[in-house]
């Protein structure tokens, strides 16, 4: 699986009460909304835009994580999906040739897809070719929701560390 991790430092976090177990259950409810929000942006938007004309669009499930500490917050996005995570990520080679006249559905650094001509014309692990170059959905992603998750994730940190007397 891939992902995408945003992660920043609290200001704050150095205080013993933003430490405590019971503030990071408490700031864990008040994130748990702007998670949510961001993740299903970056899925039902996103990721959605990014495989719109696949063929197996259906069959790709996207997954979020979080992770919180006294000091970061961290949102994960991934698929187990190889196609998926091969155009994003890119390949070093391909053995596959394809025909002529072959349109790409996806382009690097893009967050869509288009229809594509073509496909695969054969297979031969003799001749390799220069691999797939990386979209980069992830990222792109990441860039685009970046700004509104710090902001409602920082408010809510800010408003625990308030009710913790902590500032």
């Amino acid at each position: 699986m891939a992902g995408i991790y945003y992660r920043f430092r609290m200001k704050g976090a150095t205080n013993w009460r933003a430490r405590s177990a019971k503030f990071l259950k408490d700031l864990e409810s008040a994130v748990t909304g702007a998670l949510i929000y961001t993740s299903s942006q970056m899925i039902n938007i996103d990721m959605a835009s990014a495989i719109a004309t696949w063929k197996h669009k259906g069959d790709i499930k996207f997954e979020s994580n979080m992770r919180l500490s006294a000091k970061s917050i961290t949102l994960s996005l991934s698929t187990s999906d190889k196609v998926f995570n091969y155009i994003t990520g890119g390949t070093p080679v391909r053995y596959a040739t394809m025909v002529r006249g072959f349109q790409p559905k996806t382009t690097p650094g893009v967050l869509g897809s288009a229809a594509g001509h073509g496909g695969v014309a054969y297979i031969d692990e003799k001749k390799p070719r220069a691999g797939i170059e990386a979209r980069g959905f992830y990222k792109l992603s990441a860039d685009k929701r970046r700004a509104e998750f710090v902001q409602r994730v920082g408010k809510a940190y800010a408003e625990q560390l308030r009710k913790f007397g902590a500032r």
